[in-house]
């Protein structure tokens, strides 16, 4: 038997139905979304509350920390690039870093992480995500 709306039209029970669930895809989809964000955001603010580097990173690192001096973070596929720009006449070069795809997040967040740090303003970056979350 055909399902039927109020008025015994079975094409407007078929588009309601279409339309509620194309709805409720989208609704589902932003929810897993806003889920995912505010799960990553609590994790960053627990980071950002709780870790303060250490000293053992730097083992067996090519270069020796200073006394106070901690590492937060190290990639080995992290690479140094210098581009030459062949068409400027001053020998200007663009220097950059090179990271896995799936590591710019976490080592932008501990960049910020380790500037808050040496400029005392850790409280200002948890403040920031609190306020996301």
């Amino acid at each position: 038997m055909t399902k039927t709306d109020s008025t015994g039209s079975t094409w407007r029970y078929r588009w309601a139905h279409r339309q509620n669930e194309r709805r409720q895809r989208a609704f589902r989809a932003a929810d897993e979304a806003w889920r995912r964000r505010d799960d990553e955001l609590r994790r960053l603010r627990t980071l950002a509350v709780s870790f303060h580097g250490s000293a053992q990173a730097g083992v067996g690192l090519p270069m020796e920390l200073a006394p106070g001096e901690v590492v937060f973070w190290t990639l080995p596929a992290a690479q140094l690039v210098e581009v030459r720009h062949l068409d400027q006449g001053d020998r200007r070069r663009t220097s950059g870093l090179l990271l896995p795809t799936g590591a710019v997040a976490d080592f932008r967040f501990t960049l910020t992480l380790a500037f808050a740090d040496a400029i005392e303003q850790r409280a200002a970056v948890v403040a920031a995500l609190e306020e996301l979350i």
